[in-house]
């Protein structure tokens, strides 16, 4: 799956810090809706920028985001980067990023949320593979690697 998933490299130097549990709860905000203190960094890492620049899951990281709100994400995203850098390289890779594959990939890689990593492994299997019946295709896998070692005896 994994190579399916690569995009088009901004540049092998672009890695920035990821927050391991960016949800409301640890976003402090004034009276106008600014954004004054983000809180508990505690489990940040660093990470590519292809593999940060996805939909915002608000309120919590867990949550799923509808097509509407990753619609509107997607708008204010390009407008604020133009606002900054007219080349769009961030809003290309938010594009490019397959925001729902690349986010269930992300969580289940941190273990994020254990209560759904099964469903989130089945979206990518069937992101992969269709309709394939993911029973049979891991029993077919097994019989054939069972068999290839009993030739190599």
């Amino acid at each position: 799956m994994i190579p399916d998933m690569e995009l088009t490299p901004s540049n092998d130097n672009d890695f920035a810090l990821e927050h391991a549990d960016l949800g409301v709860h640890n976003i402090f905000v004034d009276e106008d809706f600014n954004i004054t203190c983000v809180i508990d960094w505690s489990q940040c890492s660093t990470v590519p920028l292809a593999t940060l620049i996805t939909h915002a899951p608000l309120p919590t990281r867990s949550n799923d985001v509808g097509e509407a709100e990753g619609q509107a994400f997607e708008r204010g995203f390009e407008e604020e980067e133009m606002k900054r850098d007219s080349s769009g390289r961030l809003t290309v890779l938010l594009m490019e990023s397959q925001a729902i594959v690349r986010r269930d990939f992300n969580r289940i890689l941190h273990k994020d949320d254990s209560v759904a990593d099964w469903s989130r492994f089945q979206r990518l299997f069937e992101w992969k593979y269709g309709s394939v019946d993911m029973k049979e295709y891991f029993g077919q896998r097994k019989k054939d690697r069972m068999a290839g070692e009993k030739l190599d005896v």
